[in-house]
This record gives C-alpha cells, sequence and structure tokens, in this order.
C-alpha cells in the first residue's frame, strides 16, 4: 500500500504541473484559434442555432446509458481489486471523474478523481486499472478507425496513397490492444522481463483475478459505449445538415475517434482534434466544415460538459462518511 510519501510533492512538482498545464492549454488556445482561422465562428453558430432540436435532443439522451456503461467498466475493473465494491461506489468515482476531467488538461482530473475516491485501495492499482480501460476502448477505436479508413478510400474521401498504410498500422494496433485485453495476465509477464517495467508490475497483480467472463463483459460493454458514441454523432451531424448518409456518417465518427486514440492527449479537453478531424474528414462533401465543427461541439458538449454538471454534486459533496470502502483493506 502507497504512503504519503511515496506520492511526488514539493514546490519542483508543482512548477512542472504547472508548466505543463499552461502548455496544453496554450495549445489547446492554438489549435482551436486555426480552427477558428479557417472555419469562420459565425458560421458555426450559425448550424448551432439551426440544428434540429429533436436529433440533439436524442443524442442527449443517449449520454445516459453511454455513462451508465462507462460505469460498469469501472466497477467490472474495481472488483478484481476489491470483490465487494458495490456498484454506487464506483458511480460516485466515475461521476467525480467526469466533472474534475473538464477542467483539466488530458484529462487528468478523471483518473486523479477516481483514485481520491478509491485511495486506500493503491493509487498504483487504480492507475494501472484506468489503464486496462483503456486498453479495451482503444481496441476499439483502432478496429473502428479501419472500417472508417477503407470506407472513406474506397469512397474518395481520403486519398488510398496516405491513408491505407494508416488502416495498415491501425489493423495491427488494433490486433495488438485485442490480444492485450483477452489476455492482460500473459501481457504483463512478457513486461515483467524488461527491467525498467520492474517497479510498476507489482501494481499490475490485479490482473490476474480478470477472468475469462469479466473480460468478455468488459469488452461488451466497451463496445456498447462506443456504438453509442457513434451513434450520438452520427445525429448531430443529422442535426447540423451535413449531408451525409448514415454510412459516410458513421464512418467519419469512427475516424475522429480512431485520431483521437493516438494523437498525443495534449490539449485542454481534447478541443481542436474533435473539431479540425471532423472538419477535415467531410471537407470532400464541399463547404460543410461549419456544420461538421458545430456538431463535434455538440458531442463535446452532451458527452464532456452534461456529465461533468452531472458530476459536480458528487465532487463537492463526497459522501466520505458513507463510503464503507474507504475503511476496507483489499483482499
Amino acid at each position: 500500500m502507497e504512503t504519503p510519501e511515496s506520492i511526488p510533492h514539493g514546490n519542483d512538482f508543482g512548477a512542472r504541473r504547472v508548466v505543463k498545464i499552461a502548455l496544453q492549454i496554450a495549445g489547446s488556445v492554438c489549435v482551436l484559434g486555426l480552427l477558428m482561422y479557417l472555419v469562420e465562428p459565425r458560421s458555426i453558430l450559425q448550424a448551432l442555432s439551426e440544428a434540429d432540436r429533436g436529433n440533439i435532443y436524442l443524442a442527449a439522451a443517449l449520454s445516459i446509458p453511454g455513462v451508465g456503461l462507462s460505469i460498469v467498466v469501472w466497477w467490472l475493473l474495481l472488483r478484481t481489486i476489491q470483490p465487494k465494491i458495490p456498484f454506487w461506489s464506483a458511480s460516485g468515482a466515475v461521476m467525480a471523474g467526469y466533472s474534475l476531467a473538464l477542467v483539466t488538461p488530458a484529462r487528468v482530473g478523471e483518473p486523479g478523481a477516481r483514485i481520491y475516491y478509491h485511495r486506500t485501495l493503491g493509487k498504483a492499482r487504480l492507475l494501472g486499472a484506468f489503464a486496462v480501460q483503456g486498453i479495451y476502448r482503444t481496441a476499439l477505436y483502432f478496429v473502428g478507425g479501419v472500417v472508417a479508413l477503407l470506407f472513406a478510400v474506397n469512397e474518395g474521401i481520403l486519398e488510398s496513397e496516405i491513408w491505407i498504410p494508416v488502416a495498415a498500422g491501425a489493423a495491427i494496433g488494433g490486433l495488438f490492444f485485442f490480444a492485450a485485453g483477452i489476455f492482460p495476465s500473459r501481457v504483463v509477464s512478457t513486461m515483467a522481463r524488461i527491467p525498467l517495467l520492474g517497479r510498476v508490475l507489482p501494481s499490475l497483480d490485479f490482473v490476474n483475478n480478470i477472468s475469462r467472463a469479466t473480460t468478455i463483459w468488459l469488452f461488451v460493454a466497451s463496445a456498447a459505449r462506443y456504438l453509442i458514441s457513434l451513434s450520438q454523432f452520427s445525429l448531430l451531424l443529422i442535426a447540423t445538415g451535413v449531408p451525409a448518409d448514415f454510412s459516410t456518417q458513421m464512418s467519419g465518427a469512427g475516424f475522429v475517434f480512431f485520431i483521437k486514440s493516438f494523437v498525443p492527449n495534449l490539449f485542454f479537453t481534447d478541443l481542436g482534434i474533435r473539431e479540425g478531424t471532423v472538419a477535415f474528414f467531410f471537407q470532400s462533401l464541399g463547404d460543410v466544415a461549419p456544420e461538421a465543427v458545430a456538431a463535434a461541439l455538440g458531442l463535446f458538449g452532451i458527452n464532456a460538459v452534461l456529465p461533468a454538471l452531472a458530476g459536480l454534486p458528487v465532487l463537492l459533496f463526497h459522501p466520505e462518511a458513507r463510503n464503507k470502502l474507504i475503511s476496507q483493506e483489499p483482499d
């Protein structure tokens, strides 16, 4: 179990963190500034104001099962560390994480909130669980990216000379992440042969508790969450009036999530990456950049801002006195 002395602290650590945050905010501002230079902000606001409210409300309603599935994934992983952990406790940690993720660069507040909420389980183990969660999500993003790229190249939306090699690399990456998700204990045992990882691997001992049934449920819940996100993006593209059929909409959404999965997560709340990627993808359909960017901003509002507001009471009024897990040690 970790002690306060094992966690980095001091003025030097704080100064580095402040500099990193400042650089990330500056990077996000620069990307957004470039995007606003290329796409007139007034056109984006007009697209948002004229968007179909019915599709927006439907996309927003889908965020409820989407958040629920995120909680299920986190709960399943926590049960490999502490089998008796209640579902409501995982819910509080995830909701608080949404709130902190919104106001921290690169969403570092999300794992931070979860670590605070379940801190007696060990910071290193919780970070490991958060990383394992990302393996299942990234595997799906890569597979979805391959499908999106092949469709876009076949339809002439993207140039084959550039994106076919990217699709091949994404396929290899997808296979790697799928293998890591199916056989996590074997991956950890293989990593144990690397001397530099010796201090990290003990915190991943919980992966030995991930049963085959748990692995299946992790993939199912992660896939359902991914499909909901794709559907939300498609609904928002329809709402803002992007003239694309369903296949092109889903392909564009898959392309956006794929790009986000391997572009370094350096920007403040990912702003700029989503919007720039969707504008690039749909440029072949004509002058639809304002509508496409408006849809991307709508997705940010629905999947980032709304859950953050819903999690704010949990973050402000952390029920520590009622959280029995705080006083428990992992088995």
